[in-house]
């Protein structure tokens, strides 16, 4: 019995460990960044800068199996080196691209794993570069 409470305890220390670890990237390297996570990416010499995502803001795309009029759009925010808040968007009216430290952030794509996941924040993941 205590075997099976430390493996346990164990297993539940490095599922906890796995999902606060950051990522590190490189400038121009695409990179994926699910929800309530963290992305490093090396601007060069000590200079980084931290992106991490902390909201859905707006999912008005079409849901999947479902026929729409117009093709929607999708809106999150980022938080950038644990200070400043950005909303970067794809479709009318929002902007994909913003500058920060003299560096571009681009986001490529929103995205989920599965159709069962549409609107579900926490399983959402951005595709972004930062150049």
């Amino acid at each position: 019995m205590k075997k099976a409470h430390l493996l346990f305890v164990l297993i539940g220390l490095s599922v906890l460990f796995a999902a606060c670890t950051k990522k590190t990237f490189k400038l121009k390297e695409e990179f994926t960044l699910a929800f309530n996570n963290t992305g490093i990416v090396k601007l060069g010499g000590k200079d980084k800068m931290e992106l991490k995502f902390t909201k859905l803001v707006e999912e008005s795309r079409c849901a999947p199996g479902k026929t729409c009029v117009w093709e929607g759009r999708v809106s999150v925010d980022i938080e950038l080196d644990n200070n400043e808040i950005i909303t970067l968007g794809l479709g009318d009216g929002f902007t994909s691209v913003t500058s920060y430290k003299n560096h571009n952030i681009e986001l490529l794509e929103v995205s989920y794993e599965n159709k069962e996941d549409f609107g579900k924040e926490s399983k959402y993941i951005l595709k972004l570069k930062v150049d």
